[in-house]
């Protein structure tokens, strides 16, 4: 968690240490009690119960154990450990505490300290002062956010029979289906933004322009690539995410989705990345992000059926819901369900499971967190998902591999920034930007990593890492690989 670090903030807050309370706590005589009033956390309200004129108790103690060698570098000298919402245990290097308690008590006899034996027990004091305070401030911040989840699921569940938004966002790796959530033409199905709806009406599953049965054919006219920068592709993902986690919980039951789901604003936000403290202006953001996509119509079978994207259906003020529709995303998770079946190669049968479920093929990454979708860098953010497609759908037999260019066109939001702007300097840019922030992301906030903890990543740190990584209009035909390599 992060901790404000505002100088003005900080003069708010109150935080209690002592540095003989710290030598009792380091020698094993008490527990060291930091008591901080006004904790700094980035949570912009507090609970309810919290009154802010109290100060916060949180139990310290120091191991400084035999074996405890922790210090690799000058800020490696402590680690912190959670045990109760209010306790925290710090562990200190093993030589580290020797040394200083060996000054302290040198000091405290009277026996007189060199000056640069002074200047270092003075160091030790001041670190030993911060990293209690930093420890329990932190702690005090973790105790405020878990009372603000538990406050949050009790609310939720008087919200009534609302969706679960997952943790996880997630992305298309089924080859066939690969642009379903994209604006790139695909025989088997994407998105298609349109200059107006005015003449087309959604009646009975079926897409009507002027009163008879809409074709991809007669429609045509009405297609546009101008105004992708209008929606919020990412955010589209999100609720893509939650239908298909509505089906997959449903699908051994009865093999269906309700038509209208509904959502709990704050777990939508929460997820997002955003605020716990939601402002009515955030609310009415996200409305109206859906209801520009009623601008959108979804493709598929060659042209021969067109559904709606996303449907605003209204919202709940009191229980703080929203709901919406989506017949196209429903087809898509039903058909991607389908195509993903294992089935017997002569017969066409399902292969099954020993509790009769179909063995399934993969057909999602589930590695971004759904926290990318509140990234104002959409174009990065597509970049993050074209690439953990591209990772997941080698695995850890092929080598994955993708130029610069198959990138820029896949991602119709960054090619058409691109053929907009006319500066070659500027266009630059424009790369590396979207690039540098795609890599950052992909680093950050996905698991990839933990899932392939030797594929070869961006380094951002590395010497060379803008001339392997970062291209411009003269190298888009660079080639990234993310082979698997040894570990160290």
């Amino acid at each position: 968690m992060e901790l404000n670090t505002d100088k003005k903030q900080n003069e708010k807050a109150s935080v209690e240490t002592t540095i003989e309370d710290i030598k009792k706590s380091i020698i094993g005589q008490s527990n060291l009690v930091v008591n901080i009033l006004n904790p700094l956390c980035n949570i912009d309200k507090l609970p309810s119960k919290v009154n802010p004129e109290e100060s916060i108790s949180i139990k310290i103690f120091f191991d400084g154990s035999v074996g405890n060698q922790l210090k690799k570098s000058d800020d490696e000298l402590s680690i912190f450990e959670r045990q109760k919402d209010n306790m925290v245990k710090i562990i200190i290097d093993e030589k580290f505490k020797e040394k200083y308690l060996y000054l302290s008590d040198k000091s405290n006899k009277g026996q007189g300290l060199s000056d640069v034996e002074e200047s270092e027990l003075h160091y030790m004091d001041t670190y030993l002062t911060s990293i209690s305070q930093i420890a329990a401030m932190d702690a005090a911040c973790e105790m405020l956010e878990n009372q603000l989840n538990r406050k949050e699921y009790r609310t939720m569940s008087r919200a009534g029979d609302v969706a679960e938004v997952p943790e996880k966002m997630p992305i298309i790796t089924n080859q066939m289906y690969r642009n379903a959530i994209t604006y790139n033409e695909d025989d088997t199905a994407y998105i298609q933004p349109l200059k107006s709806v005015d003449k087309l009406v959604f009646k009975n599953n079926i897409l009507y322009f002027e009163g008879f049965p809409a074709s991809a054919a007669q429609i045509k006219h009405l297609y546009t690539k101008d105004n992708i920068e209008t929606f919020d592709l990412p955010l589209l993902r999100v609720f893509y995410g939650t239908i298909l986690n509505c089906y997959m919980k449903t699908i051994a039951e009865d093999n269906t989705i309700e038509e209208v789901i509904t959502v709990y604003y704050p777990q939508l936000a929460r997820q997002m990345g955003k605020s716990s403290n939601l402002s009515r202006l955030d609310t009415e953001t996200t409305i109206n992000d859906i209801l520009k996509f009623r601008s959108i119509m979804g493709i598929t079978e060659k042209g021969q059926n067109i559904l709606p994207v996303l449907v605003y259906m209204g919202e709940d003020r009191e229980k703080n819901t929203i709901s919406f529709a989506s017949p196209y995303m429903v087809k898509i998770v039903k058909d991607i369900y389908q195509a993903s079946i294992r089935r017997n190669k002569k017969t066409g049968a399902a292969i099954l499971k020993k509790d009769g479920s179909p063995l399934l093929k993969a057909a999602y990454s589930y590695l971004p967190n759904m926290s990318l979708a509140k990234e104002k860098n959409k174009s990065a953010v597509e970049i993050v998902c074209i690439v953990v497609a591209t990772i997941e759908a080698a695995g850890n037999v092929n080598t994955p591999h993708i130029s610069a260019r198959t990138i820029i066109e896949r991602n119709q939001l960054l090619k058409r920034r691109i053929l907009n702007t006319a500066n070659p300097s500027n266009k630059n840019k424009l790369l590396d930007r979207a690039f540098n922030k795609a890599w950052e992301l992909l680093l950050t906030k996905t698991n990839i990593k933990d899932k392939y903890p030797d594929k070869r990543l961006p380094d951002m740190k590395a010497v060379d890492y803008k001339v392997k990584w970062i291209p411009t209009m003269g190298t888009l035909d660079m080639v990234f690989e993310f082979p698997s390599e040894p570990c160290k």
